[in-house]
């Protein structure tokens, strides 16, 4: 499982990154060091952050697919606003997966802000401003593999399967109760997911769950994710109102746990700019079904700053370093 944020192009600004020479911020130079940055470790399961989506059409499809891979992507929900030039350049998330592993089962797209208009009466109208204006998505995929990688039960057979979850929260650090909400609603429509599968299969279905949560280990967004329960005056919520929810305060019933912390600790940072240094980003996995036995190795903040100070750089081409975790099935506990 390999996870990463490209940094997209319209995104790596001159002006605000000065510490990288514009030849190394510049996309052609970028783009290839970032595919043989995904190719090296093989992965199975590839999910991207900041992809817009020409650079998907022109160069990561045809490249990844010769390579055997397949995909589906989504932009953020502002290109459906756009003509078709201008939606070209909008950043999204895009899964791949290699094709002799795992079949397409299904897939769906969760928009934050229009899950959260389902629930306005809950929210409430001041809760419901705060998100509006924020299009972040969540792209899911339901894959089965074609050869029996993951055993989930002894009689799952042709149930097995797994559910791959990429997402992209709001990156504001200003705004630290949008993304709590925004992961709020998402962990409410994977719950509604896994309870629906079980139902209908007769067994769980194991989830990995990843991407740039812009939300580091002390925040509630990880609390939350770690299944425990964030209180409604949590310091997160900007004392802002978002009605039951700030009430009540915030749980979810799924089993999830990071990979990097199940294996060892986070890494030191997945993001390294000019003004911040720390985690973003995340491969949780539902524990009582998968089990993470090996992650990628992090890079030292002395190797960063001494190749420009700063991500990007000439050798590291995104502002946040690739993670990633190998994970196998298990039988539930």
């Amino acid at each position: 499982m390999f996870c990463y944020n490209i940094l997209a192009e319209s995104y790596a600004n001159a002006d605000k990154m000065n510490w990288c020479p514009s030849w190394a911020l510049a996309w052609s130079y970028r783009k290839s060091r970032i595919l043989k940055e995904i190719i090296a470790h093989e992965p199975d399961i590839v999910c991207l952050q900041e992809v817009e989506a020409e650079q998907l059409e022109v160069y990561f499809q045809p490249e990844l697919s010769s390579r055997g891979y397949q995909c589906r992507f989504q932009p953020k929900s502002r290109a459906r606003t756009m003509d078709e030039i201008a939606k070209k350049t909008v950043d999204g998330c895009v899964t791949f997966w290699k094709r002799e592993l795992f079949s397409l089962v299904a897939e769906e797209v969760i928009e934050f802000h229009g899950t959260a208009m389902t629930r306005h009466d809950n929210i409430g109208q001041t809760g419901i401003n705060r998100m509006l204006s924020k299009d972040n998505i969540a792209l899911c995929v339901l894959l089965k593999p074609k050869n029996p990688l993951l055993t989930i039960s002894p009689h799952a057979g042709d149930n097995d399967h797994l559910f791959v979850v990429n997402t992209h929260i709001h990156w504001d650090p200003r705004d630290s109760d949008v993304k709590l909400m925004q992961v709020q609603m998402l962990v409410e429509c994977l719950e509604d997911r896994v309870q629906t599968y079980k139902q209908k299969q007769g067994i769980p279905l194991p989830m990995i769950l990843c991407g740039d949560l812009n939300s580091s280990p002390d925040s509630a967004v990880f609390q939350l994710l770690s299944g425990k329960h964030v209180e409604g005056n949590h310091e997160d919520f900007c004392q802002q109102d978002y009605g039951a929810y700030t009430k009540k305060g915030l749980s979810t019933t799924l089993s999830l746990k990071s990979a990097y912390s199940s294996v060892a600790t986070e890494p030191p940072f997945t993001n390294f700019g000019g003004d911040f240094v720390g985690v973003l980003d995340y491969i949780w996995y539902t524990d009582d079904l998968l089990s993470a036995e090996k992650v990628l190795a992090g890079v030292s903040e002395e190797t960063v700053r001494s190749y420009n100070g700063a991500l990007p750089n000439p050798f590291m081409c995104s502002d946040h370093i690739p993670i990633a975790a190998e994970l196998n099935g298990r039988l539930p506990r």
